[in-house]
């Protein structure tokens, strides 16, 4: 990901459909492959919905929609997906990293975030089905009710975070971590099918219309308009 702070908007997710489309059809076969997801910018993974650049509502519901699909894909490739953190995730930036099957993430800095509740906003159905599924009821409570920007230590204390690495080393860890994972796919069928089979819930929820109810698209808009000001 090289667009600076990666915000997600209509660019960044058919940037990342077409990623993701362009390994399936090069490659054909996953079999013993992995993904890995690198940002560029060595302080920022992905700093969560573009939200300066939306112009209305329907046109947030639908890149919630779209984000979503995007979402689904990642849970359900059928190769390891590693997110590479070595910066901050916040918001949608933060459920982007927890769609991947595995999470790295730099010791020195960095935060995970679900800040929506700093400006009032409720958690969506797909993002609640995601998250419960990927870190678990308690931890997501705790994170999104009290918007608490964690750690990677804290992170990986909780079991969101795989391992922690240096900064020094963080890519030689990730490259060293990332051609072990793709021995564990010897089908990638079989591993795409077992996927597809223990996140249904989650590939459901992220698909089906809509992705993000009024009163949340009345909030994060809301949000927008104040940080337009500002």
């Amino acid at each position: 990901m090289n667009s600076g702070e990666n915000t997600i908007n209509r660019q960044f997710v058919d940037a990342m459909e077409a990623i993701i489309k362009s390994v399936q059809e090069d490659y054909g076969d996953l079999t013993g492959c992995s993904l890995v997801t690198i940002s560029t910018n060595p302080k920022i993974f992905s700093n969560g919905m573009d939200l300066l650049n939306i112009k209305d509502e329907k046109e947030l519901g639908t890149l919630f929609e779209d984000a979503g699909k995007l979402l689904s894909k990642l849970v359900s490739v059928g190769m390891p997906t590693i997110a590479m953190v070595d910066g901050h995730a916040f918001a949608a930036g933060f459920y982007m990293v927890i769609s991947h099957d595995y999470v790295i993430m730099k010791k020195e800095k960095g935060y995970l975030c679900f800040n929506e509740m700093q400006f009032g906003a409720p958690v969506n159905e797909y993002n609640s089905v995601l998250a419960k599924a990927k870190m678990g009821t308690r931890n997501y409570h705790e994170l999104y009710l009290e918007a608490k920007k964690i750690n990677a230590e804290e992170a990986h204390r909780r079991g969101i975070v795989h391992i922690v690495a240096s900064e020094k080393d963080i890519h030689k860890v990730t490259q060293e971590f990332a051609e072990k994972i793709a021995d564990t796919n010897k089908d990638t069928k079989s591993y795409e099918m077992t996927k597809a089979d223990i996140y249904k819930d989650v590939i459901h929820s992220l698909t089906k219309e809509p992705g993000i109810n009024q009163y949340a698209i009345e909030k994060i808009f809301g949000y927008k308009s104040m940080l337009a000001k500002m």
